[in-house]
């Protein structure tokens, strides 16, 4: 029998959010999106500003998948500035978490990773910790 993901997807109400939380949603699994403008879906979608805690926080402690897609557009010229600001704007969605919020999303996502390599899918994890520096 198949494991149904909790499947969270930050800033997921774009283009390429609605494909993934379509896909994930027709296959059974349960999808939570995070939006700053939240607007009705047939999946969950949480009110967040991606800026500062709040109770969106439990969403990602509780998830099996993280997809995150926030973050500066990547629709733009590869220069030296726009990819730091690129990466700044991934990496900084992120940073108001504490080092104990972190740590319960590694071990979801080391436990996400285990099933899945026991399963028919096989997960390469790198430190989950990279994630949030």
């Amino acid at each position: 029998m198949k494991k149904h993901l909790r499947i969270v997807i930050p800033a997921g109400n774009g283009q390429v959010g609605g494909v993934l939380s379509r896909h994930f949603h027709v296959l059974g699994h349960e999808v939570v999106v995070l939006a700053r403008k939240p607007i009705p879906a047939p999946w969950r979608v949480v009110s967040w500003d991606g800026e500062t805690l709040g109770d969106w926080t439990s969403e990602l402690e509780n998830s099996d998948v993280v997809i995150n897609l926030a973050g500066r557009s990547v629709n733009c010229r590869y220069t030296a500035e726009n990819r730091k600001a690129m990466m700044d704007s991934r990496t900084e969605t992120f940073s108001e978490l504490d080092d104990e919020e972190i740590v319960k999303i590694e071990t979801a996502i080391r436990q996400a990773a285990e099933t899945f390599q026991t399963a028919e899918f096989n997960v390469q994890v790198a430190s989950p910790s990279t994630m949030f520096l």
